[in-house]
């Protein structure tokens, strides 16, 4: 039976993976502005956020054997600093942008049909599902 790596290890190893969400982000957003938007108005930002984490969770699909030999456990981990990151990015931008806070939070209202909670939740769950559709874990 092959040892699995520690979690530091799997983290390091998944960060170029969590690197390259980023781009795909910007594309989903100029998507969803310049495509999205115009033929489906209010509906574009819930479908935009649907396909962000479609591209997520492939983006981990294609990727996740790189991150070497991960239990379950380490995923969870891996996965958990994919959300963290992923917030504390979001928050980064916004304050970079000088976007007031409660613009930053209203993100997080579902109501709103903006799904960026989902997109959160979604990364920290991709690299488990991913490994779990590979069979890896």
């Amino acid at each position: 039976m092959m040892r699995s790596k520690n979690s530091l290890e799997c983290i390091i190893k998944s960060l170029p993976t969590w690197l390259m969400i980023i781009p795909l982000a910007v594309l989903n957003g100029a998507l969803r502005d310049f495509a999205l938007h115009p033929l489906l108005g209010w509906y574009a930002l819930p479908v935009s956020g649907v396909l962000l984490c479609g591209m997520i969770v492939l983006l981990a699909w294609l990727r996740v054997p790189r991150f070497g030999n991960c239990g379950l456990r380490q995923l969870v981990l891996v996965g958990v600093v994919w959300a963290v990151l992923a917030v504390i990015f979001e928050c980064l931008l916004g304050v970079a942008l000088n976007r007031p806070w409660v613009d930053l939070a209203a993100a997080y209202d579902l109501r709103s049909g903006n799904l960026w909670l989902l997109v959160v939740v979604c990364a920290g769950f991709a690299p488990w599902l991913a490994a779990k559709m590979r069979g890896i874990v």
